[in-house]
């Protein structure tokens, strides 16, 4: 079984109280997957306890240093999990599954503290600034637990996108999940998220 936590496009996550009352009631024989690709952005009280790995042998931990690490070329991730399970993964995975320069990118990342700090509190004053402009452009962000966010524009999703998209802005319509009216969008730097509120404005001016 695999879960994302946090979700994604939602940005919610699982509150740590229900995702352990829900790993004890698994069956034995099932293994529990979490995809945890955004959890450096979670609030430290919010996430799971990593013990659980200790004590229930069918659960892993997938991360990635893709997101707030910044290494997504590199393709380079680990998975926390019981030793007897990691043995088992040692058995099938490919011999050279990760190589030298993302093992080398990998280990750099988790001693750069600075850039880590910096990413972290990047996204925090972003996503609060982003949702006060959207908020006064009468669209309804939603909270996140991620350094994205849904939003309801009010306007067709679908054709936001493609007029974002002749500015060279890029969000994603959420019309594919069935929501025609809501977007995500990812935080970015300070001048992206500024660019992306003035192309907004033009825009929504257009479609409504």
């Amino acid at each position: 079984m695999f879960l994302d936590n946090p979700n994604n496009p939602t940005g919610t996550i699982i509150p740590r109280a229900e995702l352990n009352d829900f790993i004890d009631r698994l069956p034995e024989h099932v293994v529990l997957a979490l995809d945890e690709a955004y959890i450096d952005f979670v609030a430290a009280s919010d996430r799971p306890d990593m013990n659980i790995c200790a004590d229930n042998p069918g659960v892993v931990f997938l991360r990635t240093f893709s997101k707030a690490y910044g290494l997504a070329g590199l393709r380079v991730g680990y998975g926390l999990m019981h030793a007897e399970l990691a043995a088992f993964l040692h058995r099938v995975r490919q011999p050279f599954n990760i190589n030298s320069l993302a093992q080398i990118g990998a280990r750099a990342a988790l001693t750069d503290h600075e850039h880590y700090r910096r990413t972290m509190d990047g996204n925090r004053e972003g996503l609060v600034w982003l949702t006060k402009e959207l908020t006064a452009l009468d669209c309804l962000p939603y909270g996140s637990h991620t350094n994205f966010f849904m939003a309801d524009v009010r306007v067709d999703a679908a054709g936001l996108y493609q007029m974002l998209l002749a500015q060279g802005v890029i969000i994603r319509s959420m019309a594919a999940y069935g929501y025609p009216d809501l977007v995500r969008i990812t935080v970015g730097r300070g001048d992206e998220n500024r660019r992306l509120i003035a192309a907004m404005i033009d825009v929504l001016g257009e479609l409504r």
